[in-house]
């Protein structure tokens, strides 16, 4: 995540990496993860264990800025909407935990007087999945 933040190119990332790790994965809060697969010490070549809980992966950097705001905006209420109509048991393992840490966690960390641009933004977002 720091060298996503950083805004560093691919050639720069190819010295700090080891093995290729393919195309950058697309998370659902809007930034990419740069190592999907184990960084090659404990279990070469398997995925991330955190893989598709990035709010859980210790090296999450989320810039405060409207964008971000909108995208995290934008996956509470779809979570809090997916509460509504997914078994509860199912909601709990997979999702309440992702939901925690956004409205815990995230949330809090932006200025309130942000929230009026996060609100246009997320008319042009793209609509997210439905939760299963």
């Amino acid at each position: 995540m720091i060298t996503w933040v950083r805004g560093e190119t691919i050639s720069d990332r190819s010295q700090h990496r080891g093995a290729d790790t393919g195309a950058p994965v697309t998370a659902l809060f809007g930034h990419d993860c740069l190592r999907p697969t184990d960084s090659g010490h404990a279990h070469p070549g398997r995925v991330c264990p955190k893989l598709g809980g990035c709010l859980a992966c210790p090296g999450l950097i989320v810039p405060i800025d409207p964008d971000h705001l909108a995208r995290i905006v934008q996956a509470t209420w779809h979570l809090e909407a997916a509460r509504e109509r997914i078994d509860p048991i199912r909601f709990g393992l997979f999702y309440a935990p992702s939901l925690q840490v956004l409205t815990q966690d995230l949330l809090p960390a932006f200025p309130p007087e942000m929230m009026p641009d996060a609100e246009r933004l997320m008319c042009a977002l793209p609509s997210l999945p439905d939760l299963e």
